[in-house]
């Protein structure tokens, strides 16, 4: 003699199914990982530098001695700002936050990301006394 009714026994047809479907419609989402590029609104200021879309904008920026330079992170991951002469190095910069480096001596300070080395900038220091 059969102990489950047929309303339990549809029950848990039932369940099945919604729950088979539910894995199967899980499965068929697909989530898109790649980061967003964010669009730039306006332009950097006068001395600094955009860490934006994997890119530092402008890719060179030429001042004065004596001038501070910031560096604004406007990607959703994070970077850095380390000079391949170990002169500076910002650590890492989330999104959103800034790092600034006085130049005090006139020449060419070459820089990129630690986190994405295909990121590089340029800053240009003019010697003001000439």
């Amino acid at each position: 003699m059969d102990t489950m009714s047929n309303n339990t026994r549809r029950w848990y047809q039932e369940m099945f199914l919604l729950i088979s479907c539910l894995v199967i419609l899980n499965g068929c989402t697909k989530e898109n990982t790649s980061p967003a590029k964010i669009t730039p609104i306006g332009t950097p200021g006068q001395n600094v530098v955009w860490m934006q879309n994997n890119a530092f904008v402008p890719n060179t920026l030429t001042v004065p001695e004596n001038t501070t330079v910031m560096w604004t992170n406007k990607d959703y991951g994070p970077h850095t700002v380390t000079s391949t002469k170990n002169i500076f190095s910002s650590g890492t910069i989330a999104n959103g936050a800034t790092y600034t480096y006085l130049f005090t001596a006139p020449g060419s300070y070459s820089y990129y990301s630690s986190l994405d080395t295909t990121m590089t900038g340029t800053i240009v220091v003019l010697n003001t006394a000439q």
